[in-house]
């Protein structure tokens, strides 16, 4: 059987001319000189609003995820207060002869976690003018600061520590 002219190159099990870009696909509807570019302008818009999409997916799960984490690393946070201490020449409780300055503030916290006063960091203080005694209960100008829970205030003023102002 003969197909006719108009028909060259049509396959029946797709409905249309084998090539987008065959004449005889122009004939079959007419008035489409370049079918190729319409499906290309179509499949890329297509694509182009499926990255758009894709983008605001990502910057909306990163956004909310970053405002989680955020939120609930604020929620965990204590209320603390610094305390200070006025060193003295010979009779601190955690003792007088370390190695350095960091050794001797590992000790001071040591010491008050025992007293079950929970410490989140020692460090030095502004020195203050030494006192004029020299026995070993007097104050040698050092001054350490701590900061500890506000709920184990009481618990450091007792142990002679005083509320930075």
């Amino acid at each position: 059987m003969n197909a006719p002219a108009d028909m060259i190159g049509f396959d029946p099990m797709l409905g249309q001319a084998g090539s987008p870009t065959s004449p005889t696909c122009s004939k079959l509807i007419p008035g489409l000189d370049r079918p190729n570019q319409i499906l290309r302008s179509f499949v890329s818009t297509t694509s182009q609003a499926q990255i758009i999409m894709n983008t605001l997916k990502t910057f909306l799960f990163t956004t909310l995820t970053a405002a989680l984490l955020f939120g609930t690393g604020c929620a965990r946070q204590f209320d603390s207060v610094w305390v200070l201490f006025e060193e003295s020449y010979c009779s601190d409780p955690w003792g007088t002869e370390f190695e350095d300055e960091g050794a001797k503030h590992k000790a001071v916290k040591e010491y008050l976690n025992e007293m079950d006063i929970r410490t989140f960091k020692v460090e030095a203080g502004a020195d203050i003018e030494k006192s004029v005694c020299n026995s070993c209960e007097c104050g040698n100008g050092g001054v350490l600061r701590a900061k500890v829970h506000e709920e184990d205030r009481q618990a450091v003023v007792a142990a002679g520590w005083y509320v930075e102002k």
